[in-house]
């Protein structure tokens, strides 16, 4: 961590770092309006505001000097590069993005954009919520399961809920699903490419340490990629 940045090497002539709430970014960055979608934008023009980027998850550019990013808490972020072709990508990666395998629609675009190979993109998944602290509905467990996850291999099960516990009780007792999100998106990523998973990095502070996400416990972050002039 250097003045509050958690730095990534994901190349020589590209930067990415994750930055705190409160950190001073060293440049001005392109984020989109979250909205648990899978759209994914092109930034071709550096003054392209949130405004514009209304319901956007992700974003590709071309350009150097332009830096993009993505705002995460629970959720994983994904930042991509390819120094071959010249482009990065920044997906956010909360489990309905997940799900919909967002970080692979990242790629699709990075490759149907700027003719890049997906043997060629280094991957950085960024901090998000942790295997224990990401509890959820039965419900949600079953529809990465439906999608084509490997759930029964990764997952925990914590005992069902009961009629009368109420949701939040549960989560704090640590009843009913652990689904390692972070694990998750880097199936995704790795669907891509046979060659990707050595070409990944991966970082797995935990965005909610002590495990009670409902309480508002959780650091956020902003996740950086630029390529520099």
């Amino acid at each position: 961590m250097e003045n509050n940045l958690l730095i990534y090497n994901i190349g020589d002539d590209a930067q990415a770092f994750t930055a705190g709430r409160d950190a001073v970014l060293p440049c001005h960055v392109i984020q989109p309006h979250q909205t648990h979608s899978v759209n994914v934008i092109r930034i071709d023009n550096p003054e392209m505001t949130r405004e514009q980027l209304e319901g956007v998850d992700a974003l590709v550019t071309n350009l150097r000097g332009v830096a993009i990013g993505v705002r995460t808490a629970d959720c994983i972020p994904v930042l991509l590069y390819d120094s071959v072709r010249g482009a990065i990508g920044a997906a956010h990666s909360g489990w309905r993005g997940t799900v919909n395998m967002i970080a692979k629609k990242t790629i699709v675009e990075m490759v149907r954009l700027f003719g890049c190979s997906p043997s060629n993109i280094r991957a950085v998944i960024g901090p998000g919520i942790g295997f224990d602290s990401f509890q959820v509905g039965e419900e949600v467990a079953l529809v990465f399961k439906e999608s084509g996850f490997p759930v029964d291999r990764i997952w925990a099960f914590r005992g069902a809920r009961t009629s009368n516990r109420q949701e939040h009780q549960c989560r704090k007792d640590g009843v009913g699903p652990v689904v390692p999100l972070e694990t998750m998106t880097h199936f995704v990523v790795e669907l891509t490419s046979f060659q990707y998973e050595r070409q990944l990095s991966v970082s797995y502070p935990c965005a909610c340490p002590s495990g009670d996400r409902r309480n508002g416990d959780t650091d956020y972050h902003i996740n950086v990629v630029d390529q520099r002039i």
